[in-house]
């Protein structure tokens, strides 16, 4: 008996091929999205990761880091201090061709694009950051600004969901540095005569300086999205940063980068950490000071407890 030919209904061929279709996009799409070189990024959607900690706390550190990789990047070692610094200025043109972060960013002609389809300073700092990502090809940019530090509430007001990493370091290193650095007047330098040069005054208006950006930080640790990290940690190698942010971040991230990019002591391919700073306070900050802060702002210091209560 002879078996009768099967005749396929063009239905279900058309059903075949949309499946053979659809496993190949599919197929394709793991590629994709395993090749990062190739174009990870594309898949991934574009964020923005905030930098934050009290000035001199080690924050140059975790930016070297992060924008030496494939998917991240930044505006070079600039900090556009956009909430302290380009906010209050006026919405014009001029304010972001004249400005030096937003001009290592883009072309001049970029900034007229982006001014004349942006209807506010934040708008045109969304999408600057858009087009640069979009040029470079990478999903991360990364702002490094330690005076946002003052400006959290409105970061996560203005921005969805956006990481911050919290870099905080010894108390009494941080106040050294502000005053050694010289890296923003004091209001010491303010005082009449030879006052302005009385070495306790300037700790004390470094001090002072320090107890503004603390009473941040508590809450900016509370923060579902913060990641905090020590300075201390990191040049010891007490924790592995490196794997921490590839982990939180789900992007490669450089090996590590030296802590003082701009030091005449070390040069800046060398990738090396200066333990250095970790006490070398000692030596040129007072034993004075060095008893005050840790009296103010050590967790087992008794004017702590109070402080904290305070900042809540």
């Amino acid at each position: 008996m002879r078996r009768a030919l099967s005749i396929s209904d063009p239905y279900d061929d058309v059903v075949r091929s949309l499946r053979r279709l659809q496993l190949f996009i599919w197929i394709g799409i793991v590629v994709v999205w395993n090749d990062r070189p190739f174009g990870g990024w594309l898949m991934e959607k574009k964020r923005i990761v905030f930098i934050l900690g009290i000035p001199r706390s080690g924050t140059t550190l975790v930016y070297g880091m992060l924008v030496r990789n494939q998917s991240c990047i930044g505006g070079s070692f600039k900090e556009s201090q956009f909430y302290s610094h380009i906010l209050p200025k006026p919405w014009a043109l001029e304010t972001f061709l004249t400005d030096p972060y937003f001009t290592d960013l883009l072309s001049a002609e970029e900034i007229r694009e982006i001014f004349l389809r942006s209807d506010s300073h934040l708008s045109f700092f969304r999408n600057a950051i858009d087009r640069f990502l979009e040029r470079e090809g990478k999903c991360i940019f990364v702002e490094k600004s330690p005076p946002h530090t003052l400006f959290f509430r409105r970061i996560i007001e203005d921005f969805q969901h956006p990481t911050i990493i919290l870099v905080e370091r010894n108390p009494a290193a941080v106040v050294n540095s502000i005053v050694r650095t010289r890296w923003s007047i004091l209001a010491s330098d303010r005082l009449p005569g030879k006052l302005k040069d009385v070495v306790w005054l300037k700790y004390v208006a470094a001090i002072l300086k320090y107890y503004r950006y603390a009473r941040a930080l508590e809450e900016i640790r509370r923060y579902p999205h913060t990641i905090s990290v020590r300075y201390e940690d990191i040049v010891t190698g007490a924790i592995d940063l490196r794997a921490l942010l590839e982990e939180e971040l789900g992007v490669p991230v450089d090996p590590l980068y030296v802590s003082r990019p701009f030091s005449p002591d070390v040069q800046e391919r060398n990738y090396t950490l200066d333990k250095r700073r970790i006490e070398g306070y000692r030596q040129t900050m007072p034993p004075s000071m060095q008893r005050l802060v840790a009296l103010l702002f050590s967790p087992n210091g008794r004017l702590q407890t109070f402080s904290s209560r305070l900042l809540r």
